[in-house]
């Protein structure tokens, strides 16, 4: 009973400690305002009152920002979305009291413990009067389609907590804005953990935020993505793309056994597509057909000629000499 009551006492002070942070900037009325100015627009009500210290850091690819707030409206127009951060899906999760949110024609209230997708090349505003802290996380682009996830269906979208959610949010408060809370040697396995999760939280909110949103679905467009990215290579196949997708191979060949094509024959035909595009132009005329099936990923000139008549009804060399003038 002694050891309850005093973890009782404890944890709340950890957990003060732990939402403290130290270091970044500081940004105080007008003159701050202007500061902060650099990719949108930042105004505020009462500026003379507007307050907010920032943090930002970096873990592996992994973009992070902690932000506390007061008498602040953020503005990111059509000025500001060609830079860096059009690249990236930020995801704002409230650690405490309330932000406003509006992008896509949808607005958003969105309290602590929650969260919010704001899509970098697309207009947005945020704003609050009270006092606020979000934590932010940048997703890469790339990352986030390369994984099925179409990135303007997020755009302006909130969600409640999740147990992923909650679990980013306890992490990035622990190493975001904390000294020395993370060495160097560590930073780039941090931020594949913080990849990881921050997919999680993407796949946990998807159902309740995206009413059509299927995980088979999400897995075959991811797959398809995969298969474009490492087609050329002899050794990729299903097995590798089934490792790709963190599925087993079974269950790969479920996702695709209602679509035209299973994955191996969709390997087999994007490598074949390849390669009748690379027979029927004419800068690569003179390009010999082995050639042309090492680049298309296969190991053996013969398999490839056997499986391009199956498909085309001629063989390499026949096709080429219809296509090529």
């Amino acid at each position: 009973g002694a050891v309850r009551r005093l973890a009782r006492a404890i944890d709340p002070l950890l957990m003060l400690k732990r939402k403290r942070f130290e270091g970044g900037v500081l940004f105080e009325g007008r003159e701050g305002l202007e500061r902060m100015s650099v990719a949108a627009e930042m105004s505020s009500h009462r500026p003379d009152e507007f307050r907010a210290r920032v943090v930002t850091d970096t873990f592996g690819e992994m973009l992070t920002t902690r932000m506390r707030a007061q008498h602040l409206n953020v503005h990111r127009t059509e000025a500001f979305v060609e830079d860096e951060y059009a690249e990236y899906l930020q995801i704002g999760i409230v650690s405490h009291g309330r932000l406003h949110t509006r992008q896509n024609a949808l607005e958003q209230s969105v309290t602590a413990g929650n969260a919010v997708a704001l899509l970098g090349r697309l207009p947005f505003q945020t704003w609050t009067e009270r006092p606020v802290e979000v934590m932010q996380i940048y997703l890469p682009m790339a990352v986030v389609e390369g994984y099925g996830f179409r990135p303007d269906a997020w755009a302006g979208r909130s969600w409640e907590g999740t147990p992923s959610l909650a679990g980013l949010l306890r992490l990035m408060l622990s190493v975001v804005g904390v000294p020395d809370a993370v060495t160097e040697s560590s930073r780039i396995h941090l931020g594949l953990s913080l990849r990881e999760l921050t997919l999680a939280v993407l796949h946990e909110g998807s159902r309740g935020v995206l009413p059509a949103y299927d995980t088979g679905d999400t897995h075959r467009t991811r797959a398809r993505m995969v298969i474009a990215a490492r087609f050329t290579d002899p050794s990729f196949d299903v097995a590798a793309l089934a490792a790709a997708l963190h599925v087993s191979v079974r269950h790969l060949h479920t996702l695709f056994r209602d679509e035209e094509f299973g994955a191996g024959e969709l390997l087999r035909r994007t490598r074949l597509d390849h390669a009748a595009r690379l027979l029927s132009t004419q800068t690569t005329a003179r390009v010999t057909v082995a050639a042309v099936a090492a680049a298309s990923g296969f190991r053996a000139e013969d398999a490839f000629t056997r499986a391009f008549k199956r498909v085309y009804g001629s063989t390499p060399s026949e096709y080429r000499r219809s296509s090529v003038p």
